[in-house]
């Protein structure tokens, strides 16, 4: 599988900076896959923003994958912003 060969390769690709594997888009299935199998937490806020972090003892935990299935990429920039918000606040509704 060639993503698992670019994630052997990452310390290099990084040192490099091969945008072209970096920006590359990755089949939905694949990231669920992956989300899956990591322990990493995001947090969903009454105001229906997405957290990396706690803001209120109100905040409902989710997992990487719930947060992708309602965020889709959005879990990247609430993970390097520290939140993100839909714009279109209807796909956010449970």
């Amino acid at each position: 599988m060639i993503y698992a060969d670019w994630y052997r390769e990452r310390n290099h690709l990084c040192d490099i900076q091969d945008r072209t594997k970096f920006d590359h888009e990755l089949p939905v299935e694949f990231v669920r896959l992956f989300l899956c199998k990591i322990k990493l937490d995001y947090f969903i806020g009454e105001d229906r923003i997405l957290r990396s972090y706690v803001l209120t003892p109100m905040d409902r935990k989710v997992t990487a994958l719930e947060a992708f299935d309602v965020y889709g990429d959005g879990v990247e920039d609430a993970r390097e912003y520290g939140s993100f918000g839909l714009k279109d606040d209807a796909r956010n509704h449970s």
